[in-house]
C-alpha cells in the first residue's frame, strides 16, 4: 500500500509510462469509483480493476502535458493520438485516507476519439472478462 500520496503519484504514472496492471491494486482501493465517456453509469469495485487493465491497450501511450496536485486531489491533463486522431483528456483523481485511488473521472475530446476509444475498450474489456472467467488474469 502506498505509504504518501506523492506514493501513489509516482506508481500512477508508472502505470500509465508501462500500462502494466500489476500496478492497479497498490494504485485502487476496492471500493474505487470511475466515471469514463465509456460507460453512462459509474463503475464500482472490482469492475474498476478490469476497465482500468484495458486502457494502455485501448488508447495507446499519452503524455502528461500539465499537472494540478493539492494534496489527495489532483488534475492531471494529457494528450495522444489514437489511429489518426489527436486528443486531449483530464483524469481528476481523489485519493483516500490510504492514499488508493477512491474516485476517478476521465474526460476525453474530440468526440470522435471518445468513440475510437469506447469501441476499443469494449472488445478490450469483453476479452478481459473471458479471461477471468476462465481464472486467468487480464491480458
Amino acid at each position: 500500500m502506498p505509504q504518501s500520496a506523492e506514493e501513489t503519484y509516482k506508481l500512477w504514472h508508472q502505470f500509465v509510462e508501462t500500462g502494466d496492471a500489476k500496478f492497479l491494486p497498490a494504485l485502487f482501493a476496492e471500493d474505487a469509483v470511475l466515471r469514463t465517456p465509456v460507460y453512462w453509469k459509474e463503475r464500482k469495485g472490482i469492475e474498476v480493476f478490469v476497465i482500468m487493465s484495458c486502457v494502455p491497450e485501448a488508447l495507446g501511450p499519452i503524455k502528461y502535458v500539465r499537472e494540478w496536485i493539492d494534496g489527495k486531489d489532483w488534475a492531471l491533463e494529457f494528450s495522444g493520438k489514437i489511429d489518426d486522431i489527436e486528443f486531449k483528456g483530464i483524469d481528476l483523481i481523489t485519493l483516500g485516507e490510504d492514499n488508493k485511488i477512491k474516485l476517478i473521472e476521465v474526460m476525453l475530446r474530440p468526440p470522435n476519439a471518445g468513440a475510437l476509444f469506447r469501441a476499443r475498450m469494449e472488445k478490450a474489456v469483453t476479452k478481459a472478462k473471458a479471461a477471468l472467467e476462465k481464472g486467468r488474469p487480464p491480458s
